[in-house]
């Protein structure tokens, strides 16, 4: 075989521009469970809620209710429990879309019932069935009751939020249906309705740009007002952060999300500490995440941290000093701004941490949804410590160089790398060359003096025709003919919206983006298209495909970006 060029070195660099990115690890990371279809559900959805003794919580598909149905095998979803330490899993109800489908929040405990809702199905009569249902179910899986079924336009469909409640009503939202004119039908509504299934009321009917439409994530409830977000609508047409009192009175526009100024397309829920509100956009003017404050009358807001790897979904949770979030990666936060880290990564592609997290005060929950599994449930310790790395690319001598600092010398005890061709390393600076020009997953693990390991993995390499490969969060430096070319990360490279419909843009401003290809989430390509950009926007639509998350390979000369989209 011939013997390739393609070099990996750990090495310090002072002559190279790069980026900088961090891993952290949290200490005791345990998977509890794997999902696995009919048996216990897939895609799990939202947040965990606790009785004290157990954890409960719902998928989206899965379960053995009614696979003729219209939820077909994929299943309508599921609720269960399962204890802390992963033992004691029990499904409580099998959704087979009579009695409802495909949920898609968290649960609602009120020390006797689970409230919740879904997005589909719920039994109108003995042969017609809703758009989606509120129901409760005890913590032993009995007593189960449809409150309402989302039923009529007018009425709000499509119910993904987690209810909250002021002892005595229910308060939620829809992200579609009531009057307001949206494409789709309806613009989505705030509804409460009290915990027998009584006094549904319709608080809202958003209607676009002067309220805002589509609804994310939950209500915010801080005893006099209910606080939300619209994940578009508004005067940009980018969102907005409204508060409304829970008698339908006193709608007041907090904010109107501004691409360029504060980031657009909320997709998750608020949180407050008291004095402000914290949450999470996943598109700016750069593509990235934004993670934000702002006070409850609409002032103060501030930007807190924005990076395009972060891609937050997950609403925030907080221990009191740190702001804990999920989106591509588990990252906390100060709520000043300080102190960002990630804390948690899995290797590229693998998993998704797009649901929000849950902490009991001594672990943090949560679960993921990906592309190699059906999804998992994990808890992670608090103790976290840093890995920081840095890396390039240098075509005159064909070498990829990855940095280890000085931070996380001082705090690695023993290092182990996997190149990807079946040979490792336990040396804090090796080198090693292939032996063929292709693609592969290099590895590092970083063990830590306090027992905490951080691992790492990353695409890595050039193909039998000079293409090189990285993913995002890598630098590399072209030089060619003498002259260099520095691509930093892909902030010039826009994916919009995301999460999406199917229809989504990918704006870039340079001279080269020749090709653009998207892949689902078993490697099969849904789309191509070869033609030059050429700095404009292209709009693609993918709507006829299954929602989920996929990956788009953008063709920039002879270097691929790999960007991920969400379909919902």
């Amino acid at each position: 075989m011939k013997k390739s060029n393609v070099f990996l070195a750990v090495v310090v660099l002072a002559t190279f521009n790069f980026v900088l990115c961090t891993l952290n690890s949290l200490a005791q990371y345990t998977k509890l469970l794997d999902f696995n279809g009919v048996a216990n559900g897939d895609f799990p959805v939202g947040s965990f809620i606790s009785d004290g003794t157990y954890l409960y919580g719902m998928t989206k598909q899965g379960g053995t209710g009614n696979p003729n149905g219209p939820c077909g095998y994929a299943g309508c979803g599921v609720v269960y429990k399962i204890m802390p330490d992963g033992t004691g899993y029990a499904k409580l109800l099998d959704f087979d879309y009579f009695n409802g489908g495909r949920p898609y929040g968290s649960l609602y405990f009120d020390g006797t019932f689970l409230y919740g809702t879904t997005t589909s199905g719920g039994s109108l009569s003995a042969t017609e069935t809703g758009s989606g249902e509120i129901f409760k179910i005890k913590t032993d899986g009995t007593g189960f009751d449809t409150l309402h079924v989302f039923s009529l336009i007018t009425d709000g469909i499509d119910s993904r939020c987690t209810l909250v409640s002021d002892g005595t009503y229910l308060y939620g939202t829809t992200r579609t249906g009531g009057t307001g004119s949206c494409i789709g039908g309806g613009c989505g509504v705030i509804y409460k309705i009290k915990k027998d299934g009584t006094e549904y009321t319709k608080l809202l009917d958003f209607a676009g740009i002067s309220n805002g439409s589509h609804p994310c994530g939950s209500l915010y409830y801080d005893g006099t007002f209910l606080y939300g977000m619209t994940y578009d609508g508004g005067t940009n047409g980018d969102g907005t952060i409204f508060k409304i009192k829970t008698d339908g009175s006193n709608y007041v526009k907090l904010l109107d999300f501004s691409l360029n100024v504060t980031g657009r397309f909320p997709y998750a829920s608020l949180i407050s500490d008291g004095t402000y509100l914290y949450g999470t956009v996943c598109g700016s003017e750069y593509g990235s995440g934004i993670i934000f404050k702002i006070k409850p009358d609409g002032t103060g807001y501030s930007k807190l941290f924005e990076s395009t790897p972060i891609a937050p979904y997950g609403t925030l949770i907080t221990d009191g000093t740190y702001l804990y979030g999920t989106g591509s990666v588990i990252f906390k936060i100060k709520p000043d701004g300080t102190a960002y880290r990630k804390m948690f990564e899995y290797e590229p592609y693998s998993y998704e941490m797009s649901n929000d997290l849950f902490t009991d005060g001594t672990y943090i929950y949560g679960t993921t949804s990906g592309s190699y599994s059906m999804g998992t449930i994990f808890k992670l310790g608090f103790t976290a410590g840093d890995a920081q790395y840095t890396t390039t690319y240098d075509t005159l001598q064909n070498t990829f160089y990855l940095t280890i600092d000085s931070t996380t010398s001082a705090l690695a005890v023993s290092y182990l790398w996997d190149f990807g061709d079946g040979t490792t390393s336990t040396l804090a600076t090796p080198s090693h060359v292939y032996t063929v020009d292709s693609v592969f997953n290099v590895c590092l693990k970083i063990y830590l003096a306090d027992g905490d390991s951080s691992s790492y993995c990353h695409l890595l390499g050039k193909d039998m025709y000079g293409n090189i490969t990285r993913d995002a969060g890598f630098t590399i430096n072209v030089h060619a003919s003498g002259i260099s070319s520095n691509l930093s990360d892909e902030t010039n490279i826009t994916v919009y919206p995301n999460p999406t419909n199917g229809v989504f843009h990918i704006a870039g401003d340079r001279n080269q983006l020749t090709g653009i290809e998207v892949y689902n989430m078993l490697g099969e390509k849904i789309y191509s298209r070869n033609d030059n950009l050429q700095k404009v926007t292209s709009d693609i639509d993918i709507s006829y495909s299954p929602k989920g998350i996929y990956f788009i390979k953008i063709n920039e000369g002879k270097v691929f970006h790999t960007k991920k989209i969400l379909v919902n």
